[in-house]
């Protein structure tokens, strides 16, 4: 979409406002955001070449849709983690992971809620991604206080780690599954959310970097 030509009728400042413009919007609404701002920009006037090169912005954009909707979801990930949660290593003992497990399970369904707890042990606090490892781990903690329904089981925690899923928290909150799985999926997310935010008030403020 050459413009420096002088065949397309829209300045090339303009068009370059129309994207800032669109970078508030964090989903696929900035595609036709650009486009609603340049028709606004236009409405009034008789230029047919100035919407005739509109319709080309859109046939662009819409091609390239996807990719700008998951780079946008993806800053708009990061920069959750990073206010949120402040992109953190949280250096929790064995007994604070206990407590913040057992308060988890307020909102736990099943066995396979053991997924979640699985990826945020995994992202935020060093523990193996190696699934046997991390059953080894796992079986060290004192966790009597676990309804008997909740224990950790690990055939449960893999069939609750779909194989399609991302195997990240920054890639769960950016995922947006399909809609046969997409209750599950948003439960685990929950999960995983929740148990995050129950290690962060065990620990108290984070102490290292991790992103």
């Amino acid at each position: 979409m050459e413009n420096g030509s002088g065949l397309w009728p829209i300045p090339r400042e303009l068009l370059i406002k129309a994207v800032e413009h669109a970078k508030t919007y964090p989903t696929i609404e900035l595609v036709q955001c650009q486009i609603d701002f340049l028709n606004e920009e236009f409405r009034g006037t008789n230029n047919p070449e100035a919407f005739e090169q509109i319709d080309s912005i859109r046939k662009h954009f819409k091609e390239d849709a996807r990719q700008q909707q998951f780079n946008a979801v993806k800053i708009s990930t990061e920069n959750y983690l990073n206010q949120y949660f402040g992109g953190i290593v949280i250096n929790a003992n064995d007994e604070q992971i206990e407590t913040a497990i057992i308060l988890t399970k307020s909102i736990f369904e099943s066995k396979r809620d053991w997924a979640p707890i699985y990826i945020i042990l995994k992202d935020f606090c060093g523990w193996p991604a190696k699934k046997t490892d991390f059953k080894t781990r796992v079986e060290r903690l004192n966790l009597k206080k676990l309804p008997s329904k909740y224990v950790f089981d690990y055939t449960a925690m893999r069939q609750g780690l779909e194989s399609y899923w991302p195997l990240t928290y920054r890639e769960w909150l950016a995922y947006s599954p399909n809609s046969n799985d997409r209750n599950v999926f948003e439960h685990r997310k929950e999960v995983a959310t929740k148990f995050l935010e129950n290690l962060r008030m065990q620990v108290g403020k984070p102490l290292s970097n991790h992103y």
